[in-house]
Parts: structure tokens; C-alpha cells; sequence
């Protein structure tokens, strides 16, 4: 039998065919992975950071809900309820002159000025200057409460501020109503995001609603 032997070039170049035959399987490879990758990419759903931003902490089911002051106050106009008496739905009605509106809170007056507290701890969802109501101050409490003060003045919180039941977050004020007072604060409340009336919520724990 004969032996076959190689030339001298054969031997280096098999060698270097091997090695790019090797780079491009491992190239390719590659490719494939980095689209397979993208196509997975593609397909994920991010959280949106206003999830985060806007976090709202649930609040224990056994605390009270607090009053908004402590000072001596009248109550100048009551909720407006679909079921009470005709007087009383008309002294819920809201007055701005040209047009009126029933009442979907109650507004408290005294012959001076007080302070407004947050009814439950929350975040500060919003803070807006309103033409006839005054400055607006919207807290979101968790478990599906909010609070909201109007026709007040001189608010020391802003916008994603946490607050604790208690803590002061402005002063009365007034607003543009026809029949408006000098010291007053407009408070309503919601509740799975209906207007309910806040006299018949004070003292009541978060479980009881």
C-alpha cells in the first residue's frame, strides 16, 4: 500500500479552514441568540413608574376616621342627600350666582381662623387653585378613601407628600360662593369613589365601611 503523502501547504491550510468554519458556527450562534433575546424583550410589559410614584399604603382596617379641626365650627351647608326633605336639599344646594349645585360635602364655618388636619394618613394626590372653590388639597388614604379639602388657605403640604392622621395641612379660608364665610373649609369625602357624607363617617373604623 502506498502511503499518500501531503504537501507542505495542505496541513496549515486545513487548519485555518477548520478554525473560520468554528468562528462562523460561533458568530451565527450568536446572532441567533441575540435576536432570540430581542424577540423575548419585545414581548415584556414594564411597570409604570407612576405605579411607584403614586404608591398608596393601605391603611389598618381598625383605625378612626378623625374630624378635619378641633376648633368650634358650624355647619353652614349640610350633604345634600336624594332622600332627605325638600328644605333640606335645598339648604344643600351650593349657590355660585349664576348656577347651583347640591352639596357632595359639608362646609364648616367659625368666627375665626383654624386649622385643617388630614382625617386619615395618605399621600398628597393633588393641590390645585380653583376659581370658586379656592385651594383644593386631595389626600388619598388606601382602601379606596379620599378625602378632599376646599376654601382653604395657605396649605403646608405639596403634591406626593405622605401624612399622618392628624397633621395639619392648612388653615380655613373661603372661596366664590354667593353666601360664602370668611373662616370655612369645604370637606368631602369619597368612598369607592362615591361622595358620602363625612358626618356619618367620623369615628367609624376602615372595617366598618
Amino acid at each position: 500500500m502506498k502511503k499518500l503523502v501531503l504537501r507542505p501547504f495542505v496541513l496549515p491550510t486545513i487548519y485555518v479552514s477548520a478554525v473560520v468554519l468554528i468562528l462562523l458556527g460561533a458568530y451565527f450562534s450568536a446572532l441567533s441568540l441575540v435576536n432570540a433575546n430581542d424577540k423575548y424583550v419585545d414581548n415584556l410589559e414594564y411597570v409604570n413608574s407612576s405605579i411607584i410614584d403614586n404608591d398608596i399604603p393601605v391603611i389598618k382596617t381598625d383605625v378612626l376616621i378623625k374630624r378635619p379641626y378641633s376648633a368650634n365650627v358650624t355647619i353652614i351647608k349640610d350633604f345634600y342627600e336624594t332622600n332627605s326633605s325638600e328644605d333640606e336639599q335645598i339648604n344643600a344646594l351650593l349657590n355660585f350666582g349664576d348656577y347651583y349645585v347640591p352639596n357632595e360635602g359639608i362646609i364648616y364655618s367659625a368666627d375665626k381662623e383654624f386649622d385643617i388636619y388630614a382625617v386619615m394618613s395618605g399621600t398628597v394626590a393633588s393641590i390645585i387653585n380653583d376659581d370658586d372653590l379656592g385651594t383644593i388639597v386631595e389626600i388619598r388614604h388606601g382602601n379606596n378613601l379620599v378625602s378632599v379639602y376646599q376654601s382653604i388657605k395657605d396649605a403646608i403640604v405639596q403634591v406626593n407628600d405622605i401624612v399622618t392622621q392628624g397633621q395639619k395641612i392648612a388653615v380655613s379660608g373661603t372661596n366664590n360662593m354667593k353666601d360664602k364665610a370668611a373662616n370655612q373649609l369645604h370637606f368631602e369625602l369619597y368612598y369607592l369613589n362615591e361622595a358620602v357624607n363625612p358626618e356619618t363617617y367620623y369615628d367609624k373604623k376602615i372595617s366598618e365601611l
